[in-house]
């Protein structure tokens, strides 16, 4: 198993969550256009947090990509702004989902489709419905529960590292 690179990790959480990163280009408050990929940009003027922090090399220079873990990397897939500004956007995928009455069951697996191109097998559905319910008994409204559902789908290994 290895770990997706930077820009295919970032374009990989964009896919799942349903929401477009917003890089910033050269020159003063400047964005390359919505649903710009993170492997086309280039960065050497304005690099993202994201994409440094995971180890996109610079592209003006020969340099090697960062490949080791880091405490850094797994604090910002943990609670970084990257991915709580995704899980938390309100037009996110949860967002649309809940607008059209989908179930809990039907969003988790779709989740699940947008993350691992699969269908959640039958003990992960039950520990879905487990963990949704238990949720709820804590007091954490629907949405809550289905935002740490998607954050726990997003950190998970299956999702983070190519096999």
């Amino acid at each position: 198993p290895r770990q997706l690179s930077s820009e295919v990790l970032l374009d990989a959480i964009v896919q799942t969550t349903g929401v477009d990163h917003v890089f910033l280009a050269a020159g003063p408050l400047q964005t390359y256009p919505a649903g710009t990929s993170a492997k086309d940009i280039y960065l050497p003027d304005r690099p993202d947090y994201f994409l440094q922090t995971f180890g996109t090399p610079r592209r003006d220079i020969i340099q090697d990509r960062a490949k080791s873990p880091t405490l850094a990397k797994s604090l910002h897939m943990m609670n970084g702004k990257t991915l709580r500004d995704k899980i938390e956007a309100r037009d996110n995928v949860l967002g649309k989902l809940i607008a059209a009455s989908a179930s809990d069951a039907e969003i988790a697996a779709e989740l699940y489709e947008r993350a691992y191109s699969r269908p959640p097998a039958v003990q992960e559905r039950e520990t879905l419905t487990r963990f949704l319910s238990d949720e709820a008994a804590a007091g954490r409204g629907r949405r809550r529960a289905l935002e740490n559902l998607l954050w726990a789908v997003l950190n998970s290994k299956e999702f983070q590292l190519n096999y």
